[in-house]
């Protein structure tokens, strides 16, 4: 397996690795990932909720991007956006972000692992 040296990936995006997509994760604090589509309204409302929490994130736009929406698609079953990692764990879309917050559960899933 190939892999691309660090010093050419940039900041929080991704690597290939054979056919898959993994996101680089650089010292930045954000343990929040958050995969986008441009045309996407619950996109939208998943960022503006975590903009308002103050919880920093990474967005990944997959919009014409076949090959990351094949990979979330292996890693989450799901074939919609928006897709949320929390520490690299999916949590679902914007639902289930906006269920956790509600249960006041997102701040603990947020704590260091």
């Amino acid at each position: 397996t190939r892999r691309l040296q660090a010093k050419l990936v940039p900041k929080n995006l991704l690597e290939i690795r054979g056919d898959f997509f993994q996101t680089v994760h650089i010292m930045n604090n954000t343990h929040v990932t958050i995969y986008t589509a441009t045309y996407c309204g619950y996109c939208r409302r998943a960022k503006e909720l975590l903009k308002a929490k103050g919880i920093p994130f990474e967005e990944v736009d997959v919009t014409d991007d076949d090959a990351k929406r094949l990979w979330l698609v292996e890693m989450t079953g799901r074939k919609t956006v928006p897709q949320i990692f929390i520490h690299d764990k999916p949590i679902g879309g914007f639902d289930d972000l906006k269920a956790l917050d509600d249960s006041g559960q997102l701040q603990s899933l947020l704590s260091p692992a």
